[in-house]
C-alpha cells in the first residue's frame, strides 16, 4: 500500500500546529476545543482544516512543528495489519505514539432515494471520501467485505458530497465523524429527500462494533438508526526531549497541552462538543505506544507552566 508524502500545505511555520479535519466535523470542532484551552494559558496553536486521517498521520510524521493529528483507530489497526511486509508503511509508523484516546466516530451513509440497505449500493453513484482521510480507507474496507460494486466511486469531502447528493449528481456518500457532525447544520435542507442508512448487515456487526443514533439527532433521521463505529485517537510524534532543543519545545507542548485536556475533562464535557463526555485522556490504545512526553504529564508531580 502506497503513502503519499505529507505536502506540507499547512501553516507548518508555525510552532504549534494541530491537524484536525473537514471544516465542520466533529474532529475539528474537538481540536479547536483543545485549542481554545490551550490560548487561555497563553500558547497559540495554529487548528489546520485537513481532508482527515491520513492527512494528519502524513503531516505528524513529516512536517516540523506538527505535534498532534486525530485519526481513526481503525486506519491505525490497518496500516499495522500491513506494517511488517510493506516497508513504506513500517516506516510511516515509526515514530508515531498515542497522545490519548478520543472518542467513538459513526460510520455514516447518507443516501436519497429508494436505497433501503447497503446491497443496494451496487449500481450507485457513491462517494466514498477524499482519499487522504479515514472514511476513505474505511468505506472501501466495508464495500469490499459485503462485495457491493458501485456503478461510480467519487473521492469528495463530507461538504462536497452532501452538495452532490442535493444536486442529484450522488446517490449516496459514506462520512466516518462523531455524531452530532456539524455538516448537516450548515446547509438549507429543507425539501432534500435524506435518509441515514440502517447499517445492519450481519456481517458488518461482525467486524465493527454497532451503536445507534437516535431518532432527531438529525432532521432527516427521525427514528433510532442503527450504525457502526470505529474509536479515534489523537497521536503525536516521539520527541525525545533529551536530544535537542527542537525535541524539547515539541515535547513541552505536548506535555502542556496533555495535562489541560486532562485536568479539564469535565469542563470539556459540558461546554465543548457532546462527544467529550465519551473521553478518557489516561486511557490506553491497543497496539499504540504513549509517548514519553505524554507520559510525563501524567505524572502526579509534574508542574505545568500554564499561566490559567
Amino acid at each position: 500500500m502506497a503513502l503519499a508524502s505529507a505536502t506540507g500545505a499547512y501553516a507548518q511555520t508555525a510552532a504549534i500546529n494541530m491537524m484536525a479535519g473537514p471544516e465542520g466535523s466533529t474532529a475539528k470542532a474537538v481540536v479547536d476545543d483543545i485549542a481554545g484551552l490551550a490560548r487561555e494559558c497563553g500558547l497559540n496553536p495554529v487548528v489546520n482544516e485537513t481532508n482527515g486521517a491520513l492527512d494528519n498521520l502524513l503531516a505528524v510524521k513529516n512536517n516540523r512543528y506538527t505535534q498532534f493529528g486525530l485519526i481513526q483507530a481503525d486506519v491505525i489497526n490497518f496500516l499495522k495489519t500491513f506494517e511488517a511486509i510493506d516497508p513504506n508503511i513500517s516506516n510511516t509508523l515509526r515514530d508515531i505514539k498515542l497522545a490519548f484516546p478520543l472518542y467513538s466516530e459513526e460510520i455514516q451513509v447518507i443516501v436519497t432515494g429508494d436505497i433501503a440497505s447497503l446491497a443496494d449500493l451496487s449500481g450507485k453513484r457513491v462517494s466514498i471520501g477524499d482519499k487522504s482521510s479515514g472514511t476513505f480507507l474505511t468505506a472501501t474496507v466495508i464495500l469490499d467485505l459485503l462485495d457491493i460494486e458501485p456503478a461510480a466511486q467519487e473521492t469528495m469531502g463530507p461538504e462536497a458530497s452532501l452538495q452532490a447528493l442535493i444536486a442529484g449528481q450522488l446517490d449516496a456518500f459514506f462520512f466516518v465523524d462523531g455524531v452530532p457532525s456539524l455538516i448537516f447544520d450548515e446547509v438549507d435542507l429543507t425539501g432534500v429527500d435524506l435518509k441515514l442508512l440502517a447499517l445492519d448487515d450481519p456481517l458488518l456487526s461482525a467486524v465493527y462494533e454497532s451503536t445507534i443514533v437516535e431518532g432527531g439527532t438529525y432532521a432527516f433521521a427521525p427514528e433510532d438508526t442503527q450504525v457502526a463505529k470505529v474509536g479515534s485517537v489523537m497521536i503525536t510524534y516521539d520527541y525525545k526531549p533529551r536530544k535537542n532543543n527542537y525535541n524539547l519545545r515539541n515535547c513541552q507542548f505536548i506535555s502542556e497541552v496533555t495535562r489541560l485536556v486532562h485536568d479539564n475533562i469535565a469542563d470539556l464535557s459540558t461546554i465543548g462538543h457532546p462527544k467529550w463526555i465519551e473521553v478518557d485522556p489516561a486511557g490506553f490504545v491497543p497496539d499504540l505506544e504513549r509517548s514519553q512526553c505524554v507520559q510525563l504529564a501524567l505524572e502526579p508531580d509534574y508542574q505545568s507552566s500554564c499561566a490559567q
